[in-house]
């Protein structure tokens, strides 16, 4: 073996498992699919990346320092594979920093592309695949994670979980992830520690963030998480987090806690030292989100704790208020931790915290358990021995706001005591707490209170207020000291000072001991007096009867036991002492009965129960005597009216009022109350219940217009009072209370809103008319002139005399105010739904008025007449079946004005519809009136495109229309308005309305509306065209067509006679002497008016084309209706004597095939076109049969007599219809047309000629065989016609194609002719070649073969050529092989006469050509067996001569790719051939050589029998391929790479002699054409490879020599495409074999 042939095997001896594994690994990029990956070096990667790590640089400076490791140009030739560990543990450091630093930007481009450096050069998607993916992991559900995932080889093992994702190529889904993080604590550690990590260095970012708190709470709150383990690796982590300074890291660490908290128990120095920390660590802007953490963290906890000092003050410090825990508390729960806020609160007492606390507590919403739980916190505090009284008072406001809601608060009475306060609801409003004193001893208590209470005989005037203020307060201290009342008594100078004191306290807001003490004082006083009446006592017991407390309500039982055993003693105790006015008394047998009325057990157990027996004792019919209740009533209100006390006259009050029927109103009796009242609003409140006459009415109108602190509560309670009082009121009452309101409202500076009350009342029918007839303007204009006798004589001219002055001075003002007054009045008019036509009077007086006032001022009226007519529309729907009563109020007339003179639509709207319901009412009063209303109604109200004016239009036009049933005068004006308006009605509304105004004249009787409606259009429609306004002519058709749908076929035709007459008219009228004219035009109708010359356009052809437009519908509603078609019959029977034959075409298309087909029978030719149409359209029921028949008869006799072209083809184009539309009609009767229709094919015409031709096309379909003896005469027919016209053509090719599919065996003969004929007429391409594929697909293969065969010869041209060729294509396929076999001859025969024609066509043309035939030659040869071809092939060979060489060659190349292997063996036919033309290589032509090469190199691949591997063969042929290359430059440069195909071709197929033989030869050729025979080398080794390697070192040394060559281009070729060629099978260089 030669030394280079041990090289070579040397070569082969290496394993190449490692480097296609290495390969494989280079391939896994981010970016580039792995065929482009592969082929990159590590300097292009480089690139790539260092250009991604600049864009990072440039948003994140951090990234710099990557620059001269990672990136550095050093790094191309790192190998982390050959380096040592501790260099590999360097570079996992640096890639973790730069992963670590690299997420917030992974969806960048720059990322991408610096991440690519690292997983190409250092193969982190291998040796750091498990830190890859915890930088990736947050993006699982983007396109970078799935890049990321593919680059990895082999997932850690915490991250299996992922490889089925990772193998479908898919984001792995959240639920997946949700599971892994659950089951698997081990992974959810590790991404916590690595988040840990990065909130360490600072490289977290909001993503991660999010990720990780996210799954973190998915992991607490799934059921397989085992808490202890959760909180080992779930509290550190938070830990960390909370004291980071990053805000993000605090808000998810916040996120994690709110859940780790509500779902996991936490001893309480854990919970204390978590809560501590969020609050001492929070940044500025996770304050929020902290606080929020934490009271969600509280509401874990089972029962409320204190905040932590540190907590409160970390709060404090962030400005956290209690107005924020209010706010909270209504988005979130958080109960437990404003609980723990408000202990924390009571930490650190003073009246900031307290203020604090008693907004938390007046606006936060406890439960129960929660709000009782802090009443009792802070009650225990308050009473607490360690809280002073001072500090507990600050609870006072907390603990009344409790009191006010209604909720029971422990230990009331000994707050009470404590605090020096009382905290009864009433009191609880005025609560000022003072600041108390306890260093004050008894003695000094004592002798204060003796120096008080000896300076006052009497504790029921006000002057003595401040006496008892002092008096009191020392009382309370001593009851808190426990001091003997009975010497407390002795103080006093006098029983009358000591028991006004104590029934003062009990009486006003005391606490409750107090009020206790006072009463059993009073009882120790009563008890040891001597005889006298108490019976001024009696109403004070009553108050301590109703007393909140059930124990002031025992003691004042006892009390009243004590009253009772006094009873029948004189004299009267405090007669003129007590109060300083004197009062009434009770005589002793009234006190008895009032006393023993008292049922004091059940006053003992409801505090409410005395008020019902008081209100029992002053009430009618209750049982007791009328003297009883009046002396009961006056006696409670004297004492009322005589105590000074406000307060405790409220509560006497609530005694006299507590009946709502007394025996004599309350009025009477606290009269002297009404005179200004104190700001008090229980007290006012108690006074306005008083009130119950007409007495007190005064009193309630003085509180509405004096203003007050407490104005908006009194006015309410004034509103209620008055609403309950009203139906008790008198006519006079009503009235004057009514007008009080109304001037009450006019008045601006007075807030009150009167319709309040007005709206909740009844008022009566008479007060409104009152109040109507006080806001007429003549009634406020003469209050300050002085009326003369003109101005009462009529009212409209007294009016508008008066309101000429009304835009000056006093008179403007004064009508105004009319203005606003009249509009109130309706406005309550219609909140009142009165419907009394006892106000139609008035009210359409005050129309007039507002109207002229309107006319002759520039004051807004609109507002005001619209609220008229909403009352009026009221009233007359309300009265509608009672016309003849209210008719005599109704004035149209005004109506009518209110509608000429409204400037805004809604408002003439509202009159319209009130005129269309006074038609239904009135009709002969609105009927005066109603042309001006349609008059309007044209130029305003059609014009509005809102819903609530169509609702007008459709009301008016239904309701008033009727009125004008029989005026034909008043019809047409209304017409007229509505056409002359329509431009301006919007086209949506204009179908609906025009439709509503047919059917409403319809119902009135009026005839012929919609025809006179239709032919106002049509004159309309005619100016428009004049003026060539063609959009509103086709807006006009459109809508006539649209307004004629909505009628039924009846109605339709109804239109026609009377549409016709006015035609007629408008003619007569047109064809009119102008002066004859001139002079009737007054007595015209009004549709006429406008006529004065004829139109361009006639009416007629208006309806006509509305018909066409309609025919369909209306055969259909003909069918349906019997009243139809008689309707048309009639229009029929006047319209044949019309001259409107347009219109009469229309109504006969409209008839049943049996009258239409009589009545067309009967007219002439003019009816053609509407017969065709009409058999056009459809087909015909079976009944109708007949009917057909009888037309084809009528339609034989008139094709035999008739002439002119133009009917002869509208003739047979009926026939042609009936033939193909009407199945049943006769075959006989058709038969006797096809007749008629071949004799037409002799008419000169061209158009009755196609026709005819059609006719017969469509017969033919339908007779079949019946047509059999019209054929001869028919094809003679045709064939004899001159074909050069292209209609002509096209129609008799359809014959043929008809005949042909039709009756194939009787087109046999004939076929010859029909291929002629095709061949040669002038017809498109398309329509000729669908005519051969009928033949080919209906008739028999031999025959459509053999007249293919004989019709070459009429080809002409190459569109004819490829015609002809695709139709033998399609026999060809079409035919089975017996068929083919038989023809076969004949068919080469053809194909070898298509090739001689085409060697005289221009050569691109005679190209395409012979492909077209070479194609059906090779479909020809698919069918033949080898038997039949192979003497056909030497046909064809024997065919050859000089000048068919070249496309010979062509066909054996076909035949080779075509049949490969086949046919390998044929070449031995031609094969000297082929030698003879090699061996002449300088005289070969490029094709022929082309040709023979290309067939050569198709045999030699397809050669499966070793056909070229025969020796002589073979020398023979290599020696000609070889000849080729010297002359190649001279001959045909452009078959280099063909010939070199061949080549390499004949050499796959040699033996290892026969190679050698080859490779002498082509050494040999490298000195003759060293260009082409380096090419050729090169092709071999590219193509044989390690085969030609023996022969290596012969090539060398010419290698060498061709390198020196002069020829640039050799030289070029042996580098570029030998030596590489070479190289690549060697596997190393040829360098050191040619140096």
């Amino acid at each position: 073996m030669s030394t280079l042939s041990q090289q070579l095997s040397q070569l082969g001896g290496g394993s190449t498992v490692d480097r296609t594994w290495k390969l494989k690994q280079h391939s896994k990029s981010l970016i580039y699919e792995p065929q482009v990956a592969q082929d990159q070096d590590f300097s292009f990667i480089h690139a790539v990346g260092v250009e991604g790590l600049r864009d990072l640089v440039s948003l994140d400076s951090r990234f710099a320092q990557f620059e001269n490791n990672l990136f550095s140009d050093t790094s191309i030739d790192v190998d982390r594979y050959v380096q040592t560990q501790e260099q590999n543990d360097l570079l996992d450091k640096a890639i973790s920093a730069f992963l670590s630093l690299i997420g917030p930007y992974l969806m960048l481009s720059p990322a991408v592309k610096a991440l690519e450096w690292l997983v190409r050069r250092f193969h982190v998607n291998q040796m750091n695949a498990e830190q890859l993916l915890l930088c990736v992991l947050p993006y699982y559900d983007q396109d970078i994670y799935l890049r990321v995932a593919d680059v990895i080889i082999k997932l850690p093992p915490l991250f299996v979980f992922l490889n089925k994702s990772k193998s479908a190529a898919q984001n792995p889904p959240r639920n997946l992830l949700i599971r892994a993080f659950s089951a698997d604590m081990r992974l959810f550690e590790l991404i916590t520690e690595y988040i840990v990590g990065q909130t360490t260095t600072k490289t977290s970012y909001q993503r991660q963030l999010s990720f990780w708190s996210q799954f973190a709470i998915y992991g607490l709150v799934a059921d397989k998480a085992d808490p202890e383990r959760m909180l080992e690796i779930y509290l550190p982590a938070l830990a960390k987090l909370v004291v980071t300074i990053d805000t993000d890291c605090q808000i998810a660490a916040y996120m994690v806690l709110t859940v780790l908290g509500n779902k996991m128990p936490l001893n309480k120095e854990v919970f204390n030292a978590l809560v501590e920390t969020i609050a001492a660590n929070w940044t500025q802007k996770a304050i929020k989100s902290g606080i929020l953490c934490i009271t969600q963290m509280y509401q874990q906890k089972q029962e409320p704790e204190v905040l932590p000092t540190s907590v409160m003050t970390a709060l404090n410090k962030a400005g956290f208020q209690p107005s924020d825990v209010v706010a909270l508390s209504q988005k979130y729960k958080m109960a437990l931790f404003t609980l723990g806020y408000c202990m924390a609160l009571l930490r650190n007492p003073d009246a900031a915290n307290f203020k604090g606390l008693e907004e938390i507590i007046s606006n936060t919403q406890f439960g129960s358990n929660e709000s009782t739980f802090l009443m009792r916190y802070i009650v225990d505090w308050a009473l607490a021995k360690e809280t002073n009284t001072s500090v507990a008072a600050l609870a006072a406001p907390v603990i009344a706001k409790w009191v006010t809601r209604g909720e029971t608060v422990p230990e009331l009475d000994q707050l009470e005591l404590k605090l020096q306060t009382v905290f009864t609801e009433a009191a609880v409003e005025e609560m000022e707490v003072e600041e108390i004193q306890e260093d004050v001893d008894v003695e000094s208590l004592v002798e204060q209170a003796k120096k008080a209470a000896s300076q006052t005989t009497t504790y029921f005037s006000t002057k003595t207020s401040e006496n008892y203020a002092e008096l009191s307060k020392i009382f309370v201290q001593l009851i808190e000291r426990g001091y003997t009342m009975d010497k407390f008594v002795s103080m006093f100078s006098s029983d009358i000072a000591s028991l006004t004191f104590f029934a003062r306290i009990w009486a006003s807001p005391s606490p409750l001991l107090a009020r206790l003490a006072a009463v059993e004082a009073a009882k120790t006083i009563i008890t040891a007096a001597g005889e006298a009446d108490f019976q001024n006592l009696i109403p004070y017991t009553c108050i301590a009867l109703s007393d909140a407390s059930q124990r002031v309500r025992k003691a004042a039982a006892s009390f009243a036991e004590v009253l009772k055993s006094k009873q029948n003693k004189k004299p009267i105790w405090g007669v003129e002492k007590i109060y300083t006015n004197d009062c009434s008394y009770l005589g002793s047998g009234d006190v008895t009965v009032l006393l023993n009325a008292l049922s004091l057990e059940e006053c003992i157990l409801d505090e409410s129960f005395v008020i019902r027996q008081v209100s029992d004792m002053i009430s009618k019919k209750k049982g007791y005597k009328s003297a009883f209740s009046t002396a009961v009533l006056a006696y409670l209100g004297s004492h009322a009216v005589s105590q000074e006390i406000i307060a405790i006259r409220t509560s006497l009050l609530t005694l006299v009022t507590s009946s709502e029927e007394p025996i004599v109103p309350t009025t009477k009796v606290v009269e002297p109350l009404y005179i200004n009242p104190p700001n008090d609003l229980a007290y006012i409140t108690e006074l306005i219940r008083t009130v119950t006459d007409k007495t007190g009415i005064k009193f309630l109108e003085s509180l509405i217009k004096n203003d007050s602190p407490i104005y908006d509560e009194v006015c309410d309670i004034v509103t209620q009072r008055l609403v309950k009082l009203w139906p008790t009121l008198k006519g006079d009452a009503h009235l004057g209370l009514f007008r009080f309101f109304v001037d009450l409202s006019l008045d601006k500076d007075v807030p009150f809103d009167s319709l309040d009350v007005l709206a909740h009342v009844d008022v009566p029918t008479k007060v409104f008319i009152s109040l109507l007839d006080d806001c007429k303007v003549e009634q406020n204009t003469t209050s300050m002139d002085a009326p003369s006798d003109e101005s009462t004589k009529r009212r409209r001219r007294s009016s508008s005399s008066t309101v000429r002055n009304l835009l000056q001075g006093k008179l403007h003002h004064i009508a105004e105010r009319n203005l606003r007054k009249v509009s109130l009045v309706l406005e309550l008019l219609v909140a009142s739904k009165t419907t009394d036509d006892a106000l139609l009077g008035p009210l359409f007086t005050q129309l007039g008025e507002i109207l002229t006032l309107g006319t002759d001022s520039n004051l807004p009226i609109d507002y005001c007449q619209s609220l008229l007519a909403d009352v009026l529309l009221n009233i007359i729907r309300a009265n509608q079946h009672d016309g003849a009563s209210i008719d005599r109020d109704i004035r149209v007339d005004i109506v009518v004005s209110a509608i000429r003179t409204a400037s805004n639509a809604q408002i003439q709207n509202k009159y319209l519809l009130l005129v269309a319901e006074l038609a239904t009412v009135a009709p002969t009063l609105v009927l005066h009136s109603v042309m001006p209303i349609f008059t309007f109604m044209g130029a305003n109200t059609l014009r509005q495109d809102d819903d609530f004016s169509v609702h007008v239009i459709e009301q008016t036009v239904a309701r008033i229309v009727p009125c004008l049933a029989g005026n034909t005068d008043k019809v047409d004006m209304l017409l007229v308005s509505f056409v002359t308006a329509f431009p301006h009605i919007p086209q949506h509304r204009r179908v609906k309305l025009f439709g509503e105004l047919v059917r409403a004249l319809d119902a009135s009787g009026t005839k012929d509306a919609l025809a006179t409606l239709l032919f106002l259009f049509a004159q309309k429609s005619a100016e428009l065209k004049t003026a060539r306004k063609t959009s509103e002519v086709s807006a006009i058709a459109k809508f006539c067509d649209s307004l004629f749908k909505l009628f039924d076929a009846s109605k339709q035709l109804a239109v026609v006679l009377p549409y016709v007459t006015l035609v007629q008219e408008l003619y007569a009228i047109i064809a009119t002497d102008p002066k004859t004219k001139e002079k009737e035009k007054k007595t015209r109708r009004q549709i006429f008016l406008q006529v004065d010359k004829e139109l361009e356009v006639s009416p007629i052809d208006f309806l006509v084309v509305l018909l066409e437009s309609r025919i369909l519908p209306l055969q259909a509603g003909l069918v349906q209706s019997p009243e139809a078609l008689k309707i048309a019959e009639n229009v029929l029977t006047v319209l044949i004597e019309s001259q409107y034959p347009e219109l009469l075409n229309v109504i006969l298309s409209l008839l049943p095939l049996p009258l239409f087909v009589t009545v067309a029978g009967r007219l002439g030719s003019s009816v053609y076109k509407t017969v065709l149409a009409r058999f056009s359209s459809g087909s015909i029921e079976e009944e109708d049969t007949k009917a057909s028949d009888t037309l084809l008869e009528s339609l034989h006799s008139l094709l035999k007599s008739t002439t002119d072209t133009g009917d002869l083809v509208l003739l047979l184009q009926i026939v042609e219809t009936v033939a193909s539309g009407f199945p049943k009609c006769s075959d006989a009767l058709l038969v006797t047309c096809a007749g008629e229709a071949v004799a037409q094919l002799k008419n000169s015409d061209d158009d009755v000629f196609i026709q005819a031709v059609s006719v017969l096309s469509s017969l033919c379909l339908r007779l079949g065989a019946r047509m059999i003896g019209l054929f001869p005469a028919t094809i003679s027919s045709v064939l004899a016609r001159d074909s050069s016209d292209n209609l002509i053509a096209l129609s008799v090719l359809a014959l043929f194609a008809t005949f042909i599919k039709r009756l194939p065996s009787f087109m046999v003969s004939s076929l010859p002719k029909i291929f002629e004929f095709a061949l040669k007429c002038p017809a498109d391409t398309d329509t000729r070649k669908q005519l051969f594929v009928v033949c080919v697909e209906t008739m028999d293969s031999r025959v459509v073969l053999q007249t293919l065969c004989d019709s070459w010869k009429f080809v002409e041209g190459f569109e004819n050529a490829r015609l002809f060729a695709d139709t033998l294509d399609l026999a060809v396929a079409e035919a089975d092989k017996k068929q083919i076999h038989s023809k076969a001859d004949s068919l080469i025969t053809l194909c070898l006469e298509a090739f001689d024609s085409s060697l005289k066509l221009e050569a691109n043309t005679a190209a395409r050509v012979q492909n077209l035939f070479i194609k059906c030659l090779i479909a020809i040869v698919l069918k033949l067996n080898d038997k039949t071809f192979r003497p056909l092939f030497v046909k064809i060979v024997d065919w050859n001569t000089p000048e068919r060489s070249t496309l010979l060659f062509k066909i054996v190349c076909r035949l080779q790719e075509n049949l490969k292997s086949i046919v390998t063996s044929y070449y031995g036919y031609i094969i000297d051939l082929a030698l003879e033309i090699l061996n002449k290589a300088s005289a070969i032509t490029p094709a022929l050589q082309r040709n023979i090469l290309s067939s050569l190199y198709s045999s030699f691949r397809f050669d499966r029998e070793e056909f070229w591997n025969n020796e002589e063969r073979f020398t023979k042929i290599s020696d000609a391929l070889g000849a080729q290359f010297p002359y190649l430059t001279k001959v045909a440069p452009e078959n280099s790479k063909l010939l070199i195909k061949a080549v390499v071709a004949l050499c796959e197929l040699a033996s290892e002699d026969q190679k050698k033989q080859l490779n002498d030869m082509m050494i040999k050729l490298l000195r003759q054409a060293p260009l082409y025979g380096s090419r050729c080398f090169a092709a071999l080794f590219n193509n044989v490879g390690e085969e030609f390697l023996p022969f290596l070192p012969q090539l060398v040394p010419q290698i060498a020599e061709l390198l020196e060559s002069e020829d640039e281009k050799v030289e070029s070729a042996v580098r570029a495409e030998l030596i590489p060629a070479v190289e690549e099978v060697l596997g190393e260089s040829l360098d050191r074999y040619l140096a």
